[in-house]
């Protein structure tokens, strides 16, 4: 009868809300359960002890927020390449969670590659700032020529 299909469809729609709003509860407490040891002031204050004033910054987006007072290019939203040439950053941090696992696994391995190799090349280690929620996060200060704006051979 018609009751019986509407009465069915109604159930039918309420459990399927129940499960959706049921995942996603779950969802967010495991990604709480995750976050539980994020301390984004902490890890933000102890990357920033690392960075000297007036540094042009390469990094994850996620230390924008409160490292801003450098000059700050998230490599998400900008090449390598392309803020060399605008913006001539100095200092690199690498290797945060974004970096190493990215949305899908590889998704930034070649530009994690391409800065190690730049970094070991042209730059000295800062410091590192490990973080179970962050990432094993690595601080280094790279130099160009000051007339070509390449990257320097020479000794920092």
């Amino acid at each position: 009868s018609a009751w019986v299909k509407g009465r069915w469809r109604i159930v039918t729609a309420s459990g399927v809300i129940c499960l959706v709003g049921l995942s996603q509860l779950a969802g967010n407490m495991a990604y709480l359960w995750k976050g539980r040891h994020a301390d984004y002031p902490e890890l933000c204050r102890r990357l920033d002890a690392l960075i000297p004033p007036g540094s042009t910054v390469y990094g994850g987006m996620a230390f924008w927020m409160n490292l801003r007072h450098h000059t700050y290019v998230p490599y998400m939203r900008m090449s390598w390449e392309k803020a060399v040439e605008q913006f001539h950053p100095n200092i690199l941090i690498l290797d945060d969670w974004v970096m190493v696992k990215g949305s899908w696994p590889g998704e930034w391995d070649a530009l994690r590659h391409e800065l190690h190799a730049f970094a070991d090349e042209h730059g000295t280690f800062l410091g590192g700032v490990d973080n179970p929620f962050y990432g094993d996060l690595k601080v280094y200060k790279v130099s160009y020529d000051s007339v070509s704006r390449t990257p320097s051979n020479s000794a920092l």
